[in-house]
């Protein structure tokens, strides 16, 4: 194995401790903001869809490991998402674990991962320039650090903070991965890690799709 292939598998097996912290922020007693538990429907769904992503990426790296691809990036943000729902799903036993429960939900690892996957996607769109799941990666890798960063800087008024909240920006995100992956998808039915880009990318149509329908509706009230 290449040394470049082993560290990446290292960095991957890292990333399998990772929590993904995406909670929607409610407004608790005097202004304050707190993270509202996931439903279980959620975390079974973002179990799903990891688990599904993850295993398209699978079936890519077996043939091509030693080629940095979107296919190492899917794996990357596949470990997060599923590792952080399965954290969500045994909260009650992390509660006496803090130190690593401290770092299952750090921000910090997130972005680190996020940052990684982009780095790997990046690096085949430089080497591809046509149309693929590598560019699809590339979109769900901001996706991710979009989240993260918008729940870092919160009701924030700089400038950043409005950037963050343009209507529409993360549907526009999830709406071009999909349609690169299904560019891809159209040439090549065999399942790979442009399947699982796809899978992730609607997974992010429907939950950013569904939010915006729902702060609309409230608008118009």
């Amino acid at each position: 194995m290449r040394p470049a292939a082993a560290v990446l598998l290292l960095l991957t097996s890292c990333g399998a401790l990772d929590h993904q912290l995406k909670r929607r922020r409610v407004v608790v007693r005097g202004g304050a903001t707190a993270a509202a538990r996931p439903t279980k429907r959620k975390i079974v769904a973002a179990l799903a869809t990891s688990t599904a992503a993850g295993s398209l990426a699978v079936l890519e790296l077996r043939e091509s490991l030693h080629v940095i691809g979107h296919h190492h990036g899917l794996a990357l943000l596949a470990f997060s998402r599923g590792a952080g729902a399965l954290a969500d799903l045994e909260n009650l036993a992390l509660e006496s674990m803090g130190r690593l429960r401290r770092f299952l939900r750090s921000r910090a690892t997130v972005r680190w991962l996020s940052g990684l996957a982009l780095i790997a996607a990046g690096w085949e769109v430089v080497n591809d320039l046509k149309p693929g799941g590598h560019h699809g990666m590339v979109l769900l890798a901001l996706h991710e650090l979009h989240e993260i960063s918008e729940e870092a800087i919160g009701a924030s008024a700089g400038l950043l903070g409005r950037l963050l909240r343009l209507k529409g920006l993360k549907l526009g995100l999830s709406l071009g991965a999909l349609g690169f992956a299904a560019v891809e998808l159209v040439e090549d039915l065999l399942p790979g890690a442009h399947h699982g880009v796809a899978v992730i990318a609607l997974a992010n149509v429907i939950k950013n799709g569904s939010g915006a329908w729902r702060a609309s509706g409230e608008e118009g009230e």
